[in-house]
This record gives C-alpha cells, sequence and structure tokens, in this order.
C-alpha cells in the first residue's frame, strides 16, 4: 500500500520539527550558559564556567527553553497567567536539577541559601520571579526571534548537510557528556 501524501508530509514536519528542537536546545543551553557566566561574575566578581560540560552550554537552560516550548504559547496573550505558569515549571525544574546533580555527583552547582524565601538553597523567591519574567519575555520576544533567524538560516543549508551537522554536534555532546560524567565522579 502506496505512502499517501499526508503521511509523507507528516513524517517531514516531524523530522524539522526533530531538528529545529536540537539546534534551540543547543542555541538555548549557549544562550542560559552566557546567562549564568555572566550572574556569577556580577554576582561573585568571578568568571568561570558554569556549566557541566565542557562545552559552553548548560544543558539546564535547553531543557527548560523546550520544556517552555511545548507548554505555553506565544498565540496566547494571557501574559499573567503564562508568567505564574512559567515560575512554576522554572521553579520545579531547577529544583529538581539541582537535586538530581547533587544526588549523582555531590556537588551543587548554585546555592540560594543566603537569599529570602529559598528552598533547602535549589530555589528561591528572587530567581523564581526572575525566570517567570525571562520566560514569559522568551515566548513573547526571544523565541520567535530565534525561530525566524533558525528558520532563514537553515533555509540556505541543504536538507543532507543539516541531517549531518545534527547528527555531528549530538556525538560532540554525547562524547562530552561521557567525558563530563568522568571528570566529576573522579572528583567526587
Amino acid at each position: 500500500m502506496p505512502v499517501s501524501k499526508i503521511e509523507k508530509n507528516l513524517t517531514r514536519i516531524q523530522k524539522n520539527k526533530y531538528q529545529n528542537f536540537v539546534i534551540y536546545f543547543y542555541i538555548y543551553s549557549f544562550l542560559g550558559w552566557i546567562v549564568d557566566v555572566l550572574i556569577c561574575l556580577i554576582s561573585d566578581g568571578v568568571l568561570e564556567n558554569r556549566g557541566f560540560l565542557f562545552e559552553p552550554i548548560c544543558p539546564m537552560y535547553g531543557f527548560a527553553a523546550l520544556i517552555l516550548l511545548v507548554t505555553l504559547s506565544s498565540k496566547k496573550k494571557n501574559t499573567i497567567i503564562d508568567f505564574i505558569k512559567a515560575i512554576i515549571i522554572c521553579t520545579v525544574f531547577e529544583y529538581m536539577t539541582s537535586l538530581v546533580l547533587e544526588v549523582i555527583f555531590h556537588i551543587r552547582w548554585w546555592d540560594y541559601s543566603k537569599e529570602y524565601f529559598n528552598l533547602k538553597g535549589r530555589v528561591c523567591f528572587a530567581a523564581s520571579i526572575f525566570w517567570g519574567m525571562l520566560s514569559v519575555l522568551f515566548i513573547r520576544e526571544i523565541h520567535p526571534f530565534i525561530k525566524r533567524k533558525v528558520k532563514k538560516s537553515f533555509s540556505k543549508i541543504k536538507k543532507e548537510k543539516r541531517i549531518c551537522l545534527t547528527k555531528i554536534v549530538l556525538i560532540i555532546t554525547f562524547l562530552d557528556f561521557i567525558l563530563s560524567i568522568f571528570k566529576y565522579v573522579i572528583i567526587c
């Protein structure tokens, strides 16, 4: 039985969506790494790699961005509801990420213990408000801008090259992840 044109188009759209999500993950992981480095530089006066990996990315930001893209809609204009949802999503995600990293590696990548209204130093009220505001800005302004730029840039690259580049980047990150695990296991 031949595959219908609709099924082919749906398959193509799903593959493009997967590729776009990989690209968005890396863009937002890199931008998050920059945000983390700048926050540390401003608050502590220290310039350091704030990421878990050797690459200049913080996967936590990439995953958080993807979660926000799936759960919040840029089409809905209820900013207050999206702000509240974003606070909840980001706070839970930040808490769980902190907990998992600490349980696995016995290292704290951040500590809000000195901040008001913190929960075991993993999250705090001020950071949650900041992430909520940044998330609304992300959904309304940042992502639509990035989405246009990615679409424009990728339209200039042949499909086969895009697929190949995506696979190469994923392999490099996988190897980086393995090396980083060994780095932190040896330190612990």
